[in-house]
């Protein structure tokens, strides 16, 4: 239990807010997770939409899990797109942008 005493004595609350906050659950990368196919930049949004709901976590902490989380591919897109958008439409616009390139 490595780590447990740097956790004490925080409130779940406290957890949500720390900027270095990253939660093991949600922490896995799209990268990492998509490499094989085995993932869609669809399923790692409602994988973090899921978790996030449960964590309590804002839109702005789940849209920054969701930026750190995407493929090198993807980022650029999302960095051309416009991160300042609300999640939900930039989400939309990756998840277009993925299946062309699905087709290709």
């Amino acid at each position: 239990q490595a780590g447990m005493g740097a956790l004490q004595g925080r409130t779940m609350a406290q957890m949500n807010t720390s900027n270095s906050f990253r939660n093991p659950f949600i922490a896995h990368d799209y990268a990492n997770i998509a490499g094989n196919n085995a993932i869609t930049v669809g399923d790692f949004y409602s994988k973090l939409l899921k978790y996030g709901k449960m964590l309590n976590l804002d839109e702005q902490q789940i849209k920054g899990q969701f930026l750190r989380g995407l493929s090198p591919d993807l980022e650029d897109d999302a960095e051309r797109i416009g991160t300042e958008q609300p999640l939900a439409n930039l989400f939309e616009i990756l998840e277009r942008i993925e299946m062309r390139r699905a087709e290709i």
